[in-house]
């Protein structure tokens, strides 16, 4: 995306908006901003969950390197494991991301 002349001087750049949530108009473009330094892997999405289901989401990976010694990751391990053992044999099947609005 390109942003013309026009549009970049409606943009604040010493002051801007701080919310966590937007209202982007049809065919619209949004410009987002943020502080990249706090490591982990973090979700920008829609928050109508069929429109996570059909892509309308991303993560960002912010400081890759340091995640691991941020969150212990082997004790995430655990929750993985029982829920890959609980889902092969569970009654109803999850097909969406799971995202909740």
């Amino acid at each position: 995306m390109h942003i013309d002349a026009t549009d970049r001087a409606t943009l604040k750049f010493n002051n801007p908006t701080r919310r966590d949530t937007t209202m982007l108009p049809g065919s619209g473009w949004l410009v987002v901003a943020f502080r990249s330094d706090n490591p982990g892997a973090w979700l920008f999405h829609c928050h109508i969950a069929w429109h996570v289901s059909q892509g309308l989401s991303v993560q960002f990976l912010e400081r890759v390197q340091d995640i691991p010694q941020t969150v212990p990751l082997n004790a995430i391990e655990p929750v993985c494991s029982q829920w890959t053992s609980y889902y092969a044999t569970s009654p109803f099947k999850q097909f969406d991301s799971g995202l909740k609005a």
